[in-house]
């Protein structure tokens, strides 16, 4: 966890910045902690189309599971209340 954190502090490229995003996103859903995963979640969901744009095909799979996990915190948040 400690590494993909630092990871989005220093100086890396996006496409390895948006994978440890969607990657403690996962990890925060996980663990039932919603407001922490749209913490890492929302900057990937607010910048699809730029980077859909931009990196094509290489984030494809990270763009759709942030999606995909940001729904189910959408649809089941309230069990974590």
């Amino acid at each position: 966890m400690q590494s993909l954190k630092a990871a989005l502090e220093g100086e890396g490229d996006e496409v390895s910045k948006t994978r440890a995003r969607v990657i403690l996103g996962e990890y925060y859903v996980m663990k039932g902690d919603f407001a922490q995963a749209k913490e890492y979640l929302g900057p990937v969901a607010q910048d699809t189309e730029r980077l859909r744009d931009q990196y094509d095909d290489l984030l494809d799979d990270e763009i759709c599971r942030a999606d995909m996990l940001l729904d189910m915190i959408e649809r089941f948040g309230f069990l974590a209340e």
